[in-house]
């Protein structure tokens, strides 16, 4: 008889500390997640070694998405994602590729359209970041910009700022592209909120 108890208490009691053992390990992983989204950015900017950004931010950048994959729904992440992968992209992708144009015209457009891409994957956090603050914020933003805008607030300039520049980065790395080019109010809509 006492074996059923413990046995039935043992079943019962397993799922719950299944749940538990989950919670601690989300609180975990959002605790590393705020840590690296808030240290990470202010770290890589403050350096003076330029070399030595350059060779860390792909590393930073992954750890951090294979965090967004954990943690989803942490807004701190999204921010730093954006604009981690904004800065690497002007920093250590576009502007050496644009060093290239005059003596390996094929090699600068070939980062030019990898910046392109690194500029596309920022913006796509960015966007998520604000979606998750305002849900139906981009389909709002796709429908009337200005009302969008009228829905965010002082805590949205941030992850707004990277919105509109990783816009204005991918447009500008796209003039061949006129769908692309006539999101430019829309962009220049957002940058004028912040």
């Amino acid at each position: 008889m006492q074996t059923t108890s413990i046995l039935r208490c043992l079943s019962l009691s397993l799922p719950l500390l299944l749940l538990l053992g989950c919670s601690v390990k989300k609180m975990a992983v959002n605790s590393l997640a705020d840590s690296l989204a808030a240290s990470a950015s202010k770290s890589l900017a403050e350096d003076d070694d330029l070399q030595l950004v350059g060779e860390a931010m792909p590393f930073t950048l992954k750890l951090m998405e294979v965090l967004h994959d954990q943690a989803p729904e942490n807004v701190g992440l999204y921010q730093a994602l954006a604009s981690g992968f904004a800065m690497y992209a002007m920093v250590y992708v576009q502007w050496p590729a644009e060093q290239l144009k005059y003596e390996d015209f094929a090699g600068s457009a070939a980062g030019v359209e990898r910046a392109r891409g690194l500029f596309m994957r920022a913006h796509g956090y960015a966007r998520e970041g604000m979606e998750l603050t305002h849900p139906g914020f981009n389909d709002l933003l796709a429908a009337d910009p200005t009302a969008a805008m009228a829905i965010t607030t002082e805590d949205d300039v941030p992850m707004l700022y990277w919105l509109g520049t990783t816009w204005l980065a991918v447009i500008s790395n796209s003039r061949e592209n006129p769908a692309i080019i006539g999101d430019l109010p829309v962009a220049a809509t957002i940058i004028h909120r912040c």
